[in-house]
C-alpha cells in the first residue's frame, strides 16, 4: 500500500554529547554531512516471544543506506516533541502500525556511509510486539517488509553485514539482552 502523507520526520535533528545531552539543533543533512552528534530512535518489533524480528527494506532512495535491511523503524525526534512521540508517529508513518513501544536502551555509535556521509548519533532504541504478518507500509519509504528468525539474523549479519544498516546489530544486541 502506498500511504500519501506528511512525513513527521524531523528535518532537524537535535544535536546531542556522546551521554545524549542536548546541545543545539541543527538541519538533519548537514548534521550528517559533517559528522555531528545527534539524537535518534530505532524500533524493533517483534513476535512468538521475540524469537521473530520484522525487518524493513529501505526504499533505494533514500539519502543513506537506501536498499538496506533495517529494523522496523528508525529516525530522529523533532526537537520540539517528546522522544517515544516522536517514534510513535514514525513507526505510524512508514508501517502503518500504531502498537504499544517501550525503551529498552540506548547507544552511541559512529560511522562513515557512503556518498560522504555520516552516521553519528545516540540511538534510542524501543521495542513492540506486533503479531500480524503484514502492514501498509509506506511505499516512498520501504520497499520490502519481512519477519526473520532473530538466530538467522544475527548469523546473517555477521556473514553479510554489508546487506543490513550499519546500526541494526547494535539494536539487536539490545534487544537479546532484555530477554525478549
Amino acid at each position: 500500500f502506498l500511504m500519501n502523507r506528511n512525513s513527521p520526520s524531523a528535518t532537524q535533528v537535535i544535536l546531542v554529547d556522546p551521554q545524549d545531552r542536548a546541545i543545539g539543533v541543527a538541519d538533519k543533512l548537514e548534521a550528517h554531512q559533517k559528522n555531528w552528534c545527534h539524537r535518534a530512535f530505532s524500533i524493533c518489533l517483534t513476535r512468538n516471544q521475540g524469537q521473530e524480528i520484522l525487518l524493513q527494506k529501505r526504499h533505494p532512495e533514500k539519502y543513506h543506506c537506501g536498499g538496506l535491511w533495517s529494523n522496523a523503524c528508525c529516525s530522529h525526534p523533532s526537537p520540539d516533541t517528546a522522544l517515544e512521540d516522536s517514534a510513535q508517529a514514525r513507526l505510524q508513518f512508514e508501517l502503518g502500525i500504531n502498537c504499544p513501544i517501550e525503551h529498552i536502551g540506548a547507544f552511541y555509535y559512529q560511522t562513515p556511509l557512503d556518498s560522504g556521509l555520516f552516521e553519528h548519533e545516540f540511538d534510542h532504541v524501543f521495542h513492540g510486539v506486533y503479531t500480524e504478518d503484514t502492514c501498509p507500509f509506506n511505499l516512498n519509504e520501504v520497499t520490502h517488509i519481512q519477519w526473520v528468525q532473530r538466530s538467522t539474523l544475527e548469523a546473517q549479519l555477521q556473514e553479510s553485514p554489508k546487506d543490513y544498516t550499519p546500526w541494526l546489530a547494535q539494536v539487536i544486541e539490545i534487544v537479546a539482552s532484555e530477554s525478549i
